[in-house]
């Protein structure tokens, strides 16, 4: 069905407000991002942004929802299907570290998300539906690798498949989490390159979930 000029208009809107609230909270963080600060930037009335977003935290999920769409399209696009399932994974992690490096302030903004979650539990709040249901899309993407992996063989088969997929996701972002907040300081202290510590960090992750990894 085609879309109407009514609706393009809508989403160029929506659009122009998420772009000025990534930069916004990227720069100042949650708290100290306010509505009236995104209606000055965005040029846009409270009332009209209060149509799109029914709050800050509404808002705040929309661009973790920006966030994580990206990721997802990251993470698909990285996989080959003449390569193997653990190299897929590997891939996936890849994906994940140059999400990082392109995007370093907003994955520090989606370290807050159950925090923020936690703010808004009595409150209407879509976007926080919408961030939840784009994160298992992406979660069980990520588990239909580990099963490919598993399934030819190549991954360790002593734990349930779904358990090691969700362990490796949440391994795979507390480190990519912590090293956006202190990656580059560490490495410039020991004087290593980040990029090469990701991908050492990287191996060994994968190193665990070979067959025979401990």
């Amino acid at each position: 069905m085609k879309e109407s000029t009514r609706e393009r208009e809508r989403r160029s809107r929506e659009r122009e407000m998420l772009d000025t609230a990534i930069k916004l909270f990227c720069e100042k963080g949650f708290d100290k991002a306010s509505m009236e600060d995104l209606a000055k930037e965005s040029e846009y009335t409270k009332k009209t942004i209060y149509r799109y977003f029914t709050c800050k935290e509404d808002l705040f999920f929309a661009v973790l929802l920006d966030g994580y769409k990206t990721l997802t399209e990251m993470i698909a696009a990285s996989h080959d299907s003449k390569s193997g399932g653990l190299d897929n994974i590997r891939r996936a992690y890849s994906a994940f570290s140059d999400f990082h490096k392109k995007n370093p302030q907003l994955l520090q903004l989606m370290t807050m998300e159950g925090i923020i979650k936690s703010y808004s539990l009595n409150k209407d709040v879509p976007y926080r539906e919408k961030l939840n249901a784009q994160t298992m899309i992406m979660i069980q993407g990520v588990v239909e690798l580990f099963a490919c992996a598993k399934s030819e063989g190549s991954i360790r088969s002593d734990v349930d498949v779904t358990q090691l997929a969700y362990s490796s996701i949440f391994m795979a972002t507390g480190f990519f989490h912590l090293f956006s907040l202190s990656g580059e300081s560490f490495s410039h202290f020991l004087q290593m390159d980040s990029d090469a510590f990701a991908a050492f960090c990287i191996d060994r992750m994968i190193d665990f979930l070979r067959i025979g990894g401990k």
